[in-house]
């Protein structure tokens, strides 16, 4: 009968740790994997990918918009909706960042980065600024604007 119980005891703690491993991240950690999960969604023209790492009140506000917009233009893409203006992306086109610094206060934090598009004519760089907000122990964007 111990063995059992010291079995099932081990498989929930196993269990517990698999699904709880944000819980041993840093907050830099959490905040750069929500980065890296919004830029791969956004390269790939995944919208619901990008909507997933915004924060709950942007989200909901910017599902609103496309809304509004779809109901009026027939359709919207994913560089129509979060404020970057590179145009209809194609294949090859990609949206990188350097994160230069992260500086967190509470449940906010602004992460400065080096953002690079690159498309097949032409390319650029610029610091902006991604704004997140922290929300049940995970990182979301609130913003993400030029310096």
């Amino acid at each position: 009968m111990r063995k059992i119980i010291s079995v099932v005891t081990i498989i929930i703690l196993l269990v517990i740790l698999m699904t709880g491993c944000n819980f041993f991240k840093s907050d830099e950690q959490l905040i750069e994997e929500r980065i890296e999960a919004f830029l791969d969604a956004y390269n790939s023209g995944d919208l619901d990918g990008v909507l997933e790492c915004l924060d709950s009140r942007t989200r909901t506000t910017i599902e609103s918009a496309i809304g509004i917009t779809e109901a009026f233009t027939g359709g919207v893409e994913v560089s129509d909706v979060f404020g970057i203006s590179i145009g209809t992306m194609s294949e090859g086109d990609i949206l990188t960042v350097d994160i230069q610094e992260i500086k967190i206060n509470d449940e906010r934090a602004t992460v400065e980065v080096l953002a690079s598009y690159k498309d097949a004519a032409a390319g650029f760089s610029e610091p902006a600024v991604f704004t997140m907000k922290k929300e049940d122990r995970d990182w979301y964007i609130k913003n993400f604007e030029d310096k």
